[in-house]
């Protein structure tokens, strides 16, 4: 029996379950936080019961979401509420059509403009920019993923089947937080963009 590991593995889950602050216990964070600049405003709220509402507005644009939230070491964990598939992807076989064709839809079965990103077996990558309804790529793709004209990335899609050269793409165009880390402090919190990059700014708690 492998001493050195079980010991591992049990120091790991008491470190980790250390370092991990539910809502009653982190009575510092619980409040709002805000930034507003122009047209833009972001929002986040922490509860006491463990849950958050956030809000983003921009010109055109408004996203409202709720979810669960908890604090592990000095990032703010959001899992929304409830949780859908960011992506689904149903693969064909057709005769005659060269390369990968690509047909993408948002969970309500409308068309969209995105950006659809190839990449290969030795992670060579294409970019093919506004693209509508459809899309064709390299045979020798082996995934991709796409962007839609928010800046919301899909995840990345392993293509199964060998022979497969059609695709029925349905893209989640509402943002989901899935165990998203978010910088925080006392009385500020650093977001992420749909993206999933840090922001430049700051949301800061209200008095």
């Amino acid at each position: 029996m492998n001493y050195y590991l079980i010991f591992g593995c049990i120091f790991t889950m008491i470190f980790s379950s250390i370092n991990v602050c539910h809502s009653q216990d982190c009575k510092e964070f619980i409040g709002e936080y805000y930034f507003k600049n122009g047209d833009f405003y972001e929002e986040i709220s922490l509860k006491k019961d463990g849950q958050f509402s956030y809000m983003c507005t921009g010109h055109f644009t408004k996203e409202q979401i709720v979810g669960n939230w908890q604090i592990r070491g000095q990032q703010l964990i959001l899992d929304s509420r409830p949780q859908r598939d960011r992506l689904i992807v149903r693969e064909s076989f057709k005769r005659g059509i060269k390369g990968k064709r690509i047909f993408v839809r948002d969970k309500a079965n409308e068309y969209l403009n995105y950006t659809i990103i190839g990449i290969n077996a030795i992670n060579d990558t294409v970019f093919i920019r506004d693209q509508w309804k459809s899309s064709i790529l390299d045979h020798n793709v082996n995934s991709f993923y796409l962007i839609d004209n928010k800046g919301l990335f899909s995840p990345v899609y392993l293509i199964k089947g060998l022979r497969s050269n059609v695709f029925e793409v349905f893209f989640e165009t509402k943002r989901i937080f899935e165990d998203e880390h978010w910088d925080i402090q006392t009385d500020n919190i650093v977001p992420k963009s749909a993206g999933g990059k840090l922001q430049g700014y700051s949301l800061i708690k209200r008095k």
